[in-house]
């Protein structure tokens, strides 16, 4: 049984959803998106990926698959459910793409042939469109298919990180990705390496916590040169970070077990051979101990700490609701909300920490 196997597969279903997505971003638009209660985006191409993977190639492969959405989808020519063909979440999907939707079903279960073994022991994760709004905004090349292999315990074990629209550094290569599995001590990347690794701090394209800005002028005190990196989407700023355009992704908001479930994985086997590091803000803001998330399948979120995590419509249980302040119960967050940030840097970790030391702000760990 090898779990780089099914890498290697689902990258292959990848690779054959691209041009799709691609075809997708170039019509997006008021009728190929909706707005979700927390306010963020969801679009055609949200549900057709996660429904070709999930429903298709990875039908029965795993003893449980996790994703973002949970939007009703039907691709298939017949109404299942009473739901209207060819429709994600009560959205039409184009007629000219109907031919290419049935062809991918087909090349879907042909791949899932591939997959010799019995996985019952995992479960996947699955992120189908990460940075869905830079997707439907113009900026496609920061989104990223983020898909994660857990065990039982709940360790992450597997990932790929793929970009089906070009990176903008080589427009000769439409897609490009990072997937690794340390247990079998693999990892491959088709990136577009800096020359020079980047010192630098990734964060978002929109607004930044005061915490991290003030650690961004902490560390320029501490290392010549270092600057902020702007760039959207979990999963692309992962493929960033291994690929040199900066030296450290550390958030301290926004993120849950889709973004980073296969990012862990790929990040431990790429340091065998180079030092990055990956785990929790928090507990590392106070011991420097770098400790990964929980991604067990269980319905309660398990990095949640009374009074640590403010409450937002991306982390609360019901985005409909308009509670706020700090999560003093289990029961008022999201089971899958990263409640203790991130930290993943190349290089030297205690460094980074010496930078925090020196800051007064704390991180909002939302």
């Amino acid at each position: 049984m090898s779990l780089t196997n099914v890498l290697q597969v689902v990258l292959k279903g990848c690779y054959a959803i691209a041009p799709l997505v691609r075809g997708f971003y170039q019509i997006i638009g008021s009728n190929t998106l909706n707005v979700k209660a927390d306010k963020s985006i969801f679009t055609i191409a949200d549900g057709a990926v996660q429904t070709l993977i999930f429903n298709y190639l990875l039908k029965g492969v795993f003893y449980r698959k996790i994703g973002e959405e949970t939007a009703l989808t039907n691709l298939t020519a017949d109404p299942v459910n009473e739901i209207p063909a060819y429709t994600v979440d009560g959205l039409n999907i184009p007629a000219k793409f109907h031919t290419m939707i049935d062809r991918l079903i087909l090349e879907m279960k042909g791949l899932t042939e591939e997959i010799k073994d019995s996985y019952d022991a995992y479960a996947a994760v699955l992120d189908p469109i990460d940075g869905t709004r830079e997707f439907s905004t113009g900026f496609g090349e920061q989104c990223t298919i983020c898909f994660g292999i857990v065990n039982k315990d709940g360790k992450s074990v597997g990932g790929l990180i793929f970009r089906p629209i070009s990176d903008g550094n080589n427009m000769a290569i439409p897609e490009t990705y990072a997937m690794g599995c340390p247990s079998e001590h693999f990892y491959q990347d088709t990136l577009v390496h800096a020359e020079q690794r980047i010192m630098g701090l990734l964060t978002s394209n929109g607004r930044v916590s005061p915490f991290l800005q003030d650690l961004i002028v902490s560390m320029q005190r501490l290392i010549p040169g270092f600057r902020q990196v702007c760039s959207g989407g979990a999963g692309n700023k992962i493929l960033l970070l291994l690929a040199g355009f900066c030296s450290a992704y550390i958030q301290d908001r926004g993120l849950s077990n889709w973004d980073t479930a296969g990012a862990e994985a790929i990040l431990e086997a790429r340091a065998e051979k180079d030092p990055f590091s990956m785990g929790r803000l928090y507990p590392f803001l106070t011991d420097r101990t770098l400790v990964g998330y929980n991604y067990a399948s269980v319905d309660e979120n398990l990095s949640f700490i009374p009074g640590l995590a403010k409450l937002t419509a991306f982390n609360r249980a019901s985005p409909e609701t308009d509670i706020s302040g700090y999560a003093m119960s289990i029961n008022q967050v999201h089971p899958r909300a990263n409640l203790q940030g991130l930290f993943a840097v190349y290089g030297d970790a205690d460094l980074y920490f010496t930078g925090m030391q020196t800051i007064s702000s704390v991180p909002e760990f939302d």
